[in-house]
């Protein structure tokens, strides 16, 4: 097996891959966060008093929180995948 070696630029593109990894991690921990506020800590702290109703006009700016989240996730694994493109070149498909 003849591995050809990584070049600098296919090393910035794989470390590249990893901080679009972590920026994915932050998206969903702000998205999952969002969710769960607006679906089921707003609406169970109003019915049981603990909350004023006012506080269920920030349901929809939560949920759009979230929306843009899981669109930035998408957007991240595109350009993921499109950073590691040079691994067809260092690796056939038989070693895989």
């Amino acid at each position: 097996m003849d591995l050809i070696p990584l070049t600098a630029e296919q090393w910035g593109d794989g470390g590249n891959a990893i901080k679009l990894l972590w920026l994915s991690l932050l998206f969903a921990v702000t998205g999952s966060g969002s969710f769960v506020t607006a679906h089921a800590l707003i609406p169970s702290a109003i019915s049981t008093g603990h909350i004023p109703e006012k506080f269920s006009r920030l349901r929809i700016p939560l949920y759009v929180l979230g929306i843009i989240a899981v669109v930035a996730i998408a957007v991240n694994v595109v350009l993921i995948i499109g950073y590691l493109g040079y691994i067809e070149d260092v690796y056939s498909r038989r070693y895989r």
